[in-house]
């Protein structure tokens, strides 16, 4: 077991309310987010603790007992395994996506052997959908784990009395609190922001000291991500086009994604960038966000937009951690950002607003009838000055709340009705 167990993430008490039901837990996720850590933490919850056995399935060893055709047998194979088979007993296998026939497998398990509860984790959700289809519906209870937020980032890096601060913006609430934080507090904030922009939020890279470590750890990461899932699961042959695609969409974050360019670009046929655009999604290192649209004749609603699931995954793709403030680019990570961090926050779909005259906002969160326009504009503001893409999407659809995510402007607005919530980058 590795330190980063003492530390409880956002997820884990989800996770224990679940043990006490017959679900099947599933956790996904990419590599390193802190699986492995989760299952072992949920070892030692009581309820858990008196009667459980752990499984790394990728150990080829350990999967041979999981490859039997006769499940009963395998069901055996665990019981003696057990030091109280006779009592309910909790099953964890870790990246079930090595098996080659797990969704029968667990079926047959939830179905015929009522005592064991199964608690596993995957690293890809393409495997995991194809695996967990229809065959499991009403025997699973689905978790996404990310990497760290910055709130859980703080944390891991023994800023405790941060954590508290970063977490009172509520982007759906119906009012806009002003949140003190002295100038001791937003120095220390600032620093914190810049390091987690470099490095990202991965656990393992979060928690060691020198920066020639870190950027090793995400290498490494990336490396092990095109060996293991890339490679081994997916059978890709041409790991070099798919290395320069990958590269190329991490200098476009935040950018249109054109797939006829992208493969011209490339000498590449569409259909290979669609499918390891495809793979890239699924093995949850990109995001695609999709366009948000009343009006399908004017407003832009075809190509997605692209974000990486980790800005330190991005730095490393690119081979660069020299994050300078006044370069675009680092704009462009603090666009992505703020898109992970709403991914964190909020089960509500993420879309983006785009006209065909050029007329955007970043991002829209959309909840029911509520929809909250938010732009990032990374910059050192003296005053507010509302965009002109956020000035037509308020025109068109009169929201109560936006917000603009600034460098460290902290004021509230109006425009046409509407309140504009300017808030510094280390409060979203």
């Amino acid at each position: 077991m590795n330190n980063t167990e003492i530390f409880n993430r956002e997820i884990y008490p989800e996770l224990v309310n679940e043990l006490n039901t017959p679900y099947i837990i599933i956790i996904t996720g990419s590599r390193r987010t802190g699986k492995t850590t989760l299952l072992r933490m949920l070892q030692e919850e009581a309820s858990v603790k008196e009667n459980n056995i752990y499984f790394d399935l990728e150990n080829p060893v350990l999967r041979e007992t999981f490859e039997q055709k006769n499940f009963d047998l395998i069901a055996k194979d665990i019981l003696n395994r057990l030091n109280k088979p006779q009592k309910h007993s909790y099953i964890l296998l870790d990246e079930i996506q090595y098996l080659s026939n797990p969704a029968g497998f667990l079926k047959y398990m939830f179905d015929h052997y009522p005592n064991f509860k199964f608690i596993v984790s995957g690293s890809s959700s393409l495997k995991i959908k194809s695996i967990f289809s229809d065959s499991m519906v009403g025997r699973k209870r689905l978790f996404r784990l990310f990497p760290l937020s910055f709130a859980e980032f703080l944390t891991f890096k023994g800023q405790e009395h941060l954590v508290a601060i970063t977490q009172q913006i509520d982007f759906f609430s119906n009012s806009i609190s002003r949140v003190e934080v002295s100038p001791v507090i937003k120095s220390e904030l600032e620093a914190e922001f810049s390091d987690y922009l470099t490095y990202g939020g991965y656990p393992e890279t979060t928690l060691l000291k020198t920066k020639v470590a870190r950027e090793q750890s995400l290498y490494e990461f990336y490396s092990s991500y095109i060996q293991k899932d890339i490679a081994y699961l997916f059978s890709i042959e041409n790991i070099d086009k798919f290395n320069k695609l990958v590269k190329l969409f991490a200098s476009q974050i935040g950018s249109l994604v054109n797939a006829s360019e992208i493969a011209n670009t490339l000498a590449m046929s569409r259909l290979t960038v669609d499918k390891y655009s495809s793979l890239l999604s699924n093995t949850f290192v990109l995001d695609f966000l999709r366009p948000y649209y009343k009006n399908i004749r004017s407003e832009l609603s075809k190509m997605p937009k692209l974000y990486f699931e980790d800005v330190g995954v991005c730095n490393a793709v690119l081979g660069n951690f020299n994050i300078t403030d006044n370069s675009s680019f680092t704009g462009n990570l603090a666009e992505n950002f703020v898109f992970n961090q709403l991914q964190k926050k909020y089960p509500a779909p993420i879309k983006f607003w785009r006209t065909k005259t050029k007329q955007e906002v970043n991002f829209i969160l959309e909840d029911n009838s509520k929809i909250i326009p938010i732009e990032v504009k990374f910059q050192t503001m003296k005053r507010a000055k509302i965009p002109s893409g956020l000035k037509s999407f308020i025109e068109r659809y009169n929201p109560p709340i936006a917000y603009v995510i600034t460098r460290d402007l902290y004021v509230t607005e109006k425009y046409n009705g509407t309140r504009i919530q300017f808030l510094p980058i280390y409060l979203v």
